[in-house]
């Protein structure tokens, strides 16, 4: 068994979605899956994160989309004006 202490959320997330189940060979020779796993209080910080990570991620996006929008909304409303001269 093994302790680990990670620098912040995202590498916490990661390890958890790609180190746990992982397959190693002990000295034997035998196949054993990695677990990890967070205490409640690392979790739940986590589930935070995560969260917020959502709603910064659904601002951003929206902050583009609205960004490209008004973009196409100004070449769309923008008056094409015609001049003639007459002599």
């Amino acid at each position: 068994m093994a302790f680990v202490e990670y620098g912040d959320a995202e590498s916490v997330l990661r390890a958890l979605e790609v180190v746990h189940g992982a397959q190693i060979k002990t000295r034997a020779g035998a196949g054993k899956a990695l677990l990890v796993k967070a205490d409640e209080k690392t979790r739940g910080r986590l589930d935070e994160y995560e969260k917020e990570r959502v709603k910064a991620e659904v601002r951003l996006a929206l902050s583009i989309y609205l960004s490209q929008s008004l973009s196409l909304q100004q070449l769309t409303q923008r008056p094409f004006v015609c001049r003639t001269r007459t002599t």
